[in-house]
């Protein structure tokens, strides 16, 4: 029988999580935080200068999400955005596209 440490180092190693506890799921993992965390981890992000010298397109591949998943994940927390980039209407994370 082998241990390991973490789920993460199971799965490296070749085997799948377990069915039945589901550690991929543990509460301290930022998953279990949900659409939240993403976006408190974007304005973190944003607040360092995440933006400047790159798109919101290469900030929501540093979070591992899409771009429009991004932009409606702002659009759900509004007031979390506008702390940030307050009236700001230039701020590519306040503006919305279409699609």
């Amino acid at each position: 029988m082998t241990f390991f440490p973490t789920a993460a180092a199971a799965q490296e190693a070749g085997y799948r999580p377990c069915l039945r506890c589901r550690p991929e799921t543990a509460p301290e993992l930022a998953a279990w935080r949900g659409t939240s965390n993403t976006v408190s981890r974007a304005l973190a992000l944003i607040d360092r200068g995440a933006l400047d010298d790159a798109g919101i397109d290469h900030l929501a591949d540093r979070l591992g999400v899409g771009e429009r998943q991004l932009r409606r994940l702002f659009r759900q927390h509004p007031w979390r955005v506008s702390r940030v980039c307050g009236a700001d209407t230039a701020c590519p994370a306040c503006q919305t596209t279409d699609s």
